[in-house]
């Protein structure tokens, strides 16, 4: 099996600079579209179950927050819900319907939704804005622990769109769900990231980012493409981790966001370890259509409206990387007429 060490894919010290208060809300800075963003993601392969969370401190001066909650279902089904409300604890965060609580800075933590959310289909979602309905009650909680160490882009200052300060972590969870009269237990793994800054969607160009984890060797990895709009340049990096590393690596090949915007099919990703090459295969399970709504919103389901910047889809992916099996994500990030890259 291959291993993720090699002449290139050299160890480094993952986030040197990060402390621990990083992993808890920062203190808004006064510059022009200051947000902060929490993602988590898993995917729970006994159940064909993904989860995702995502949380945005919306730019401007009052201070809202916004929540984003999904469940993948079986069927091509999703629950989802969207918030927006104050932050509630300094040491969560705490939103809406969404709760974060850290019990060891990167290593544990518990995440909840407790809320009411729309039940409906993959089809609803790509005909359009999602439209307003009943909601079915739903009570998730998941414990996190870390499957590798946390690491950014290789520098504090990212200087990208969507901040300036930013990390990642993989980590395995267990959770239950109740919905519908329904509970189910979960285990599975996924990814986290953190960041802060100002942000503005219509600054993101053309972007792909892909993210896998297999939990039986404890490897996974990440890949990610930026092509760049002026001011911020072409950005692409990629790691390979497993439990006590993280180590730089090549990209060899990666489709572009077209691809990674269809709904279904399968694909390979192609990497560097040392003087080795990676061959990753995805296959698509299941795809959420979403929209990138300036400055700083996820719309749910695919929009055409003025502020819609992107599309914006999240595939939940099966890997196989040297004969083993492992689960994840893959964005596609696609401007619209109007918001192309310059280099497009």
């Amino acid at each position: 099996m291959e291993t993720v060490t090699g002449s290139f894919a050299e160890s480094f010290q993952a986030a040197a600079w990060l402390t621990d208060a990083d992993e808890l809300p920062h203190t808004p800075a006064d510059a022009p579209g200051w947000s902060e963003n929490w993602l988590t993601y898993a995917w729970c392969p006994g159940q064909s179950v993904g989860v995702y969370f995502h949380v945005c401190r919306r730019p401007g001066p009052i201070g809202v927050y916004e929540e984003t909650f999904n469940v993948y279902l079986p069927g091509d089904r999703f629950l989802t819900s969207r918030g927006f409300a104050p932050i509630r604890d300094d040491q969560g965060p705490e939103v809406a319907g969404v709760s974060f609580r850290c019990q060891e800075p990167y290593r544990r933590w518990t995440k909840r939704f407790r809320g009411g959310a729309r039940l409906v289909t993959a089809t609803e979602l790509w005909s359009g804005p999602l439209r307003d309905g009943p909601v079915v009650d739903v009570d998730f909680e998941m414990t996190i622990e870390a499957m590798s160490p946390p690491f950014d882009y290789g520098a504090e200052k990212l200087e990208q769109s969507w901040g300036t300060g930013h990390y990642e972590q993989h980590h395995e969870v267990t959770g239950r769900l109740t919905y519908g009269g329904e509970t189910l237990e979960l285990r599975g793994a996924g990814l986290r990231d953190h960041s802060w800054g100002p942000r503005d969607w219509s600054g993101i160009g053309e972007t792909t980012w892909f993210h896998g984890q297999f939990p039986r060797s404890g490897r996974s990895f990440m890949v990610i493409s930026v092509p760049g709009r002026p001011p911020f340049e072409r950005f692409r990096y990629a790691v390979l981790s497993d439990r006590s590393g993280v180590y730089r690596a090549g990209v060899l090949e990666a489709p572009g966001a077209d691809r990674v915007c269809e709904a279904g099919g399968s694909y390979e990703l192609k990497l560097a370890n040392g003087s080795d090459s990676i061959t990753i295969g995805v296959e698509v399970l299941q795809s959420m259509p979403m929209t990138f709504l300036a400055p700083a919103e996820i719309g749910h389901g695919i929009q055409r409206r003025p502020e819609a910047t992107h599309d914006f889809i999240e595939n939940m992916n099966r890997f196989t990387w040297g004969g083993e099996v492992g689960y994840g994500m893959v964005t596609g990030c696609r401007p619209r007429a109007g918001f192309e890259t310059a280099s497009s």
